[in-house]
């Protein structure tokens, strides 16, 4: 998990939009502890009584794949940011999942920003 964090702040860093670690998000709307993020996380009491989905056709599984992981990807291959543990995680859920999530999910054609470069997309996002 620490890996993929990783991912997504350097992803943030070359859009110069900073990404907390999920441990201080943790620590600041749930006032947990921990030093790592799987610590972190069993410290929240409301993920205390959520059980794990039955199956990979979950909506918290699909939406997060495709809403978060997806474009981060693609920001990152515009900004020449390695990715490879997020990369893996799209599709191995895609694989799992049976639905190709680079190809239905929040795609950089979706929110408009096809065919712009890196420092096209980081004057849109400073706007």
């Amino acid at each position: 998990m620490e890996r993929v964090e990783r991912e997504f702040q350097q992803v943030g860093e070359a859009y110069d939009a900073p990404v907390p670690s999920m441990v201080e998000l943790l620590d600041r709307y749930y006032g947990c502890e921990g030093d790592t993020v799987l610590e972190a996380m069993r410290s929240v009491h409301v993920y205390r009584d959520i059980t794990a989905p039955r199956s990979l056709n979950h909506r918290f599984l699909k939406e997060d794949v495709a809403s978060t992981l997806v474009p981060l990807t693609q920001l990152a291959e515009r900004a020449a940011v390695p990715t490879p543990m997020t990369d893996a995680l799209v599709s191995l859920f895609s694989a799992l999942g049976g639905e190709d999530y680079r190809r239905t999910g929040r795609t950089l054609a979706r929110l408009g920003w096809e065919g712009m470069s890196h420092a096209e997309i980081r004057a849109e996002l400073s706007r």
